[in-house]
């Protein structure tokens, strides 16, 4: 979704945008945000699309069912609990400002005929987010290939939200989780067992 990437990277110091633009991610990079900025709207809703798609399948499969079954809805845990996290950070304020105190997005755990639905806290968003991921975590223990998550998916993303909540302990805690899994190699590695010194020329 290119509008996560205009709307979370723009505004840090990780873009210098070195000329003009009509697309809407010069007000994100400018800080002047938009209420019907395209890139916003698409955030919102392609966000719940994937939300309300993954809630149909957490509430249909038990957590006594198959192996495959429950891989499935760890999967959808995971998807639900990322979309989540994405938007707090696009729509709420960090955590560490106000303790999470401040507001975020609304929280919808099933279908809902409600057109506004009240905001939730950024320390209640986070709070369901690590949950998803836990059990995400628990359930998911099939090996499929990258184009899936995993539970060291999951636990990478949960070492991510606790760097973002302030919980370094917790963040260093999951992350070793995944390198000592050894499932996955750091960047450094991977490029190191592709072009090892002296090869090539």
């Amino acid at each position: 979704m290119r509008s996560i990437h205009f709307l979370s990277e723009y505004p840090s110091d990780n873009i210098a945008q070195g000329q003009a633009s009509s697309d809407a991610l010069s007000n994100a990079y400018r800080y002047t945000h938009l209420v019907d900025m395209s890139h916003v709207y698409n955030v919102w809703q392609q966000s719940y699309f994937v939300i309300n798609s993954a809630n149909r399948v957490i509430a249909f499969v038990p957590d006594e069912s198959t192996p495959a079954l429950r891989q499935l809805k760890g999967e959808n845990l995971y998807l639900r609990a990322m979309m989540y996290f994405n938007m707090a950070r696009v729509f709420g304020r960090p955590y560490t400002q106000g303790d999470g105190s401040n507001e975020a997005v609304p929280i919808v755990k099933e279908d809902t005929r409600e057109e506004f639905p009240a905001r939730n806290t950024v320390k209640e968003v986070y709070d369901f987010v690590i949950s998803d991921l836990q059990k995400a975590a628990e359930l998911m223990t099939e090996q499929k290939n990258n184009n899936f998550a995993s539970k060291e998916v999951a636990l990478a993303l949960l070492s991510r939200v606790y760097l973002y909540k302030g919980d370094n302990a917790k963040a260093i805690e999951y992350a070793d989780k995944v390198i000592t899994s050894n499932r996955y190699v750091l960047l450094g590695q991977c490029l190191r067992q592709l072009f090892p010194r002296g090869a090539g020329g």
